[in-house]
């Protein structure tokens, strides 16, 4: 087993001699795993020879495409160099990170940047025809990613080679049946995305499609080009495909969140799709799957799960220590489990217990939902708040709330539903529930760690401001890797809010966001000029950048309580 090696041969586990012929990359260009092979190869050596003159040993891989991404990830770690992985690949940003303490290179696919320019570096004629992938040892730090899980807070997580190749190796026991070709919708830099989408393919022997589609109809389209028949992909992606023509009988492995029962019994109905809910995150890495909808979960291959008292999970892998997690659960039988939602996703509202996950469940349920999310508003004053917001399809907020409050309690019913374009979600799926709060219970946002990242200048003109929006600002990432762009979410909650509080801080809580409409993108480093109008308590803004609007909506507010 997995936990008894000291050591793993990257040589044995991508690039067995079966498979020097087979096709890994197809896509817009195609390529064999002998290709792939020499491209680690001479990316490693090029490396060694950079190493040779620094005493860092860590890289940064900046690349979007797998044919750069691949050959940097692994031949860095044939150099003997531990990679950090980033979601922002833009030229300033790339700049910036070279200067980082510690940093070695930067490995990226952009001409004139400083660094490792891989394009370059992968067609190079390989000196020694006879070299081998090195062995690495089990404690190797092989990664370092970023995560915030469902908060606003970036955390750094450290990878050994034993919890990265060790679950590669438990996932090719789990999943050895899954078919070429494979297409992933998350991004490589996140740990599903990473091992799913990329690691698992190559350790099969399977081809992967060199593409991170969004929308459905270009799932579609990549699924029927290339023959695509495993699909790694979030709830959050799965649900979008509901409503549209998708190719059926795919296999689709899925995480970031548990998949409800409905939206997996609707993918299995609509479009015949065989369906792997798999269980886990970047602090555990993978801990169990399941295929059925409400059956248990199964632990992956070396895995041991257990409950604790009061009813927490505790789980143990070889690429995990001895870890509780936070969920519940129920222990059946042969090792599986039931899964009974987090421990902090219970609250208390008025002596009744809720569980903000069952309740988002009920939100999708309503017919003309397409996403939801559920927040807790610890109010010193009033208490517990539950907070949702919808994200709707030719329905109003008042038919959701009536829905819904036929199932519920009345006072579970949450004081306040919104209706947004999109939930601030990450590429990986995740629920940002901070930003969320923001926007549902404003007074948080004018704390977010985002205003940080934003520099607010009065303009004489009234009721008027300048807002710069920095490089490095944490909300472009994963809006999108090759195209990063401000969510709306984030320019309701951290620009317009807090203008508006500052110019009239009589205004009370928010009583109804106003129709919000987002005109054109705003990408880093851009300067906004924000106007805004009151009338009564209505307040509305504009947002434009080179005097062109991009943005525009308005709140109505309660008075303020005296």
């Amino acid at each position: 087993m997995s936990e008894r090696l000291a050591t793993f041969d990257l040589e044995a586990l991508f690039f067995p001699k079966a498979h020097d012929d087979l096709p890994w990359r197809i896509g817009k260009t195609s390529a064999t795993f002998g290709d792939l092979r020499r491209e680690c190869l001479v990316v490693g050596e090029e490396l060694k020879r950079v190493a040779q003159q620094s005493s860092s040993t860590r890289v940064i891989v900046a690349c979007r495409d797998l044919e750069c991404f691949v050959p940097a990830l692994l031949g860095s770690w044939h150099a003997g160099l531990s990679v950090e992985l980033v979601t922002n690949s833009n030229f300033e940003s790339v700049r910036a990170l070279r200067q980082r303490e510690g940093v070695l290179s930067v490995l990226h696919e952009e001409e004139g940047l400083p660094g490792t320019h891989v394009p370059d570096v992968r067609t190079h004629a390989l000196v020694d025809s006879s070299a081998s992938l090195r062995t690495v040892r089990a404690e190797e730090t092989l990664l370092l990613l970023h995560t915030s899980g469902t908060t606003a807070h970036p955390k750094a997580a450290e990878k050994s080679a034993r919890e990265i190749l060790g679950e590669v190796e438990a996932l090719a026991t789990t999943f050895a049946s899954l078919p070429s070709s494979f297409l992933c919708s998350v991004p490589h830099h996140h740990l599903f995305g990473l091992l799913f989408g990329l690691l698992l393919p190559l350790r099969l022997g399977r081809a992967n499609v060199d593409s991170i589609p969004l929308f459905p109809h270009d799932v579609a389209r990549l699924v029927e080009a290339h023959g695509v028949k495993t699909l790694i992909s979030t709830p959050a992606h799965l649900r979008s495909f509901v409503g549209a023509e998708m190719p059926e009988k795919l296999f689709v492995v899925s995480s970031g969140a548990p998949l409800l029962a409905e939206l997996h019994l609707e993918l299995a109905f609509r479009h015949q799709w065989t369906t792997y809910d798999v269980l886990g995150s970047t602090e555990t890495g993978g801990i169990a799957t399941r295929a059925t909808p409400l059956a248990e979960w199964r632990p992956l291959h070396g895995v041991h799960v257990a409950a604790m008292e009061d009813g927490q999970m505790r789980v143990r892998s070889p690429w995990c220590p001895e870890r509780l997690t936070g969920d519940r659960i129920r222990m059946a039988h042969d090792g599986k489990f039931e899964l009974l939602g987090r421990i902090d996703d219970v609250v208390k509202v008025a002596g009744k217990r809720l569980e903000l996950g069952a309740l988002e469940a009920t939100l999708l349920r309503v017919p003309g939902v397409v996403d939801a999310g559920v927040v807790r508003d610890d109010d010193p004053i009033r208490g517990n708040r539950i907070l949702a917001a919808v994200v709707p399809k030719d329905l109003d907020v008042a038919f959701v709330r009536a829905e819904i409050a036929k199932e519920l309690d009345p006072v579970l019913v949450p004081r306040r539903i919104v209706a947004l374009d999109a939930l601030p979600r990450e590429a990986s799926g995740k629920l940002r529930r901070e930003e969320l709060l923001a926007v549902l219970s404003p007074k948080q946002s004018v704390e977010t760690p985002v205003m940080r990242e934003l520099v607010f200048v009065p303009l004489e003109k009234p009721g008027a401001f300048r807002v710069e929006v920095s490089e490095q600002c944490r909300y472009f990432d994963g809006h999108f890797a090759a195209f990063p762009v401000l969510p709306g979410v984030v320019q309701l909650a951290a620009i317009a809010l807090p203008i508006i509080r500052k110019l009239h801080p009589d205004v009370g809580n928010v009583k109804r966001l106003r129709r919000a409409r987002f005109k054109h993108p705003i990408f880093p480093s851009q300067t906004i000029e924000v106007t805004t109008a009151r009338v009564g308590m209505r307040v509305t803004f504009e947002f434009r950048v080179d005097g062109r609007p991009v943005a525009s909506g308005g709140f109505d507010f309660e008075e303020l309580a005296r």
